[in-house]
């Protein structure tokens, strides 16, 4: 079990520098996306003579298609991904404090180990359950709300 220990830690820090980065990355892509689509809306908007011409175009197909936000951008609509998002970490995370608690009771790890892993299981534990309450709460409101079904009836195929 000594053994098992320095390669699960390096393992977990490793996953957790993973999502951490994937998390920078979708952030970053989703404003630079936002930025380009507002420097559009600003240069269409400022193209057009007088107000009468740019409602004219909003109303074509190709002015709603554009005014319109991609489904990435308004979450409110689709509140599967979030949902999901919250389940999937909310589940990793129990598990990972769950077998971080169960490795605390290692006699192999010595008195420092073993308040370590107390420490990094009840951490872990804690906010996986935090993220599963996040996602109960999201449903709850989401179906209250009517998102569920706007999301269901536009054809959600994500």
């Amino acid at each position: 079990m000594g053994d098992l220990a320095p390669v699960l830690i390096v393992v977990g820090l490793a996953t957790i520098f993973y999502w951490i980065l994937r998390t920078f990355s979708d952030n970053s892509t989703r404003r630079k996306l936002a930025e380009t689509r507002a420097g559009i809306h600003r240069e269409l908007v400022s193209k057009f003579g007088s107000s009468q011409e740019l409602l004219a175009y909003l109303s074509s197909d190709a002015g709603r298609e554009l005014a319109v936000p991609p489904a990435d951008l308004d979450r409110t609509t689709h509140p599967y991904k979030r949902i999901l998002g919250a389940v999937q970490a909310g589940l990793v995370l129990v598990s990972v404090g769950t077998a971080f608690l169960l490795m605390s009771n290692s006699e192999a790890l010595g008195r420092d180990g073993e308040h370590g892993f107390v420490f990094l299981g009840g951490m872990a534990l804690s906010v996986g359950l935090g993220f599963l309450a996040s996602a109960v709460a999201a449903w709850v409101l989401s179906a209250r709300w009517g998102l569920m079904r706007g999301a269901t009836e536009g054809g959600s195929s994500s």
